[in-house]
């Protein structure tokens, strides 16, 4: 089971993050006049961010992709740093602004959004040379306490309002629950990147089984988010 599960670790994530997108675009009309429309095409952008991602994994030898090995860049991490580890924290930062309704909380959320794109800018210029070659700590922490201020934010003010009472119906409700248990189970995992080598598979695949349940959990509660959520009640 472990080991059809890690084989087969890409094409699950994949299968799930694709049923979100197209479960988010026939549901589009629905959310046309809600702010919610916005996660729609985030769902639609992380689908465009993995066909990428893949295409410069597997088909790096490829001639039209030669350039890019010319220049120094090789694989895939670089595509993720900067569209998913930066991409994706910047949309969600915009996303709770948009959802928050107290002006601090929107103040507060609009300077960690600049000081986070600004820090992650001046990593990318300094540190350019590892950006292809792994994954950054420094962003995946500082991505993680930007969010969690979000969804503190998000959380307090939803225990202040009578819309906790209706939290089902809250598509933001299903969106918060799912990013926190992710970037909770995932960001612990940077500290042991030095073990995720092939002279220790039972690390290896143990990392590849929690990423593989946490997107599977994660996606799913988009996919049922969608599906229940009331777009007034956002």
């Amino acid at each position: 089971m472990v080991e059809f599960l890690t084989s087969n670790f890409h094409f699950i994530v994949y299968s799930f993050e694709i049923i979100a997108a197209l479960v988010g675009i026939i549901l589009l009309p629905k959310y046309k006049n809600s702010f919610s429309k916005y996660f729609v095409y985030f769902l639609t952008y992380v689908v465009f961010v993995e066909v990428i991602g893949y295409t410069l994994a597997y088909y790096r030898n490829h001639e039209l992709l030669i350039f890019i090995k010319n220049a120094g860049v090789s694989g895939s991490t670089w595509w993720y740093t900067i569209f998913w580890s930066i991409g994706s924290i910047l949309f969600f930062m915009f996303y709770y602004h948009g959802v928050l309704k107290s002006q601090r909380n929107k103040a507060v959320i609009k300077g960690i959004s600049a000081m986070f794109f600004v820090s992650a800018i001046l990593y990318l210029i300094i540190y350019s040379s590892q950006v292809s070659r792994s994954f950054s700590p420094f962003l995946q922490i500082t991505g993680a306490c930007a969010l969690l201020v979000c969804l503190v934010s998000y959380f307090t003010e939803l225990l202040q309002s009578n819309l906790v009472l209706d939290f089902k119906r809250l598509l933001s409700f299903y969106i918060s629950v799912a990013i926190f248990t992710w970037w909770l189970v995932i960001t612990p995992l940077v500290f042991f990147e030095i073990y995720n080598t092939t002279d220790d598979w039972d690390y290896a695949n143990l990392k590849r089984l929690i990423f593989l349940f946490t997107n599977v959990f994660m996606y799913t509660c988009f996919t049922i988010g969608l599906i229940v959520s009331k777009p007034k009640y956002d």
